[in-house]
């Protein structure tokens, strides 16, 4: 079995920097992980979930991506489909933290960007 890796994250930059350093992992399990959308768009995710329904898979979420859906509620929709995904949520909004929490949606863990 071949876990799913999204990427959602508003900053082209920041989501080739994401790659990189996933790519670099999965170099070393190439047959567990495969990234399968890097993406700038929460709706581009949300149209994967619906079409693909993808099971336990890593998420890496932006909190704040620049558009009506934030990470936070893109999370709340991947749980609806995929209720064993793990979410990892990248910002430079530690704040947001406790709001994570709030809306129970079952974070994995909380990456801090450094702000440019």
């Amino acid at each position: 079995m071949s876990y799913p890796i999204i990427l959602c994250e508003d900053q082209i930059i920041q989501l080739n920097q994401l790659e990189r350093i996933i790519d670099n992992f999965i170099l070393f399990h190439d047959e567990v992980f495969k990234i399968v959308l890097k993406t700038q768009s929460p709706l581009e995710v949300k149209k994967y979930l619906k079409q693909f329904r993808p099971k336990q898979g890593i998420y890496f979420l932006d909190i704040d991506l620049n558009h009506e859906v934030n990470g936070i509620e893109l999370a709340e929709v991947i749980r609806k489909y995929d209720v064993q995904a793990k979410i990892i949520f990248t910002t430079t909004h530690d704040e947001m933290l406790p709001v994570t929490i709030k809306r129970r949606v079952e974070t994995l863990g909380f990456v801090t960007k450094i702000k440019h």
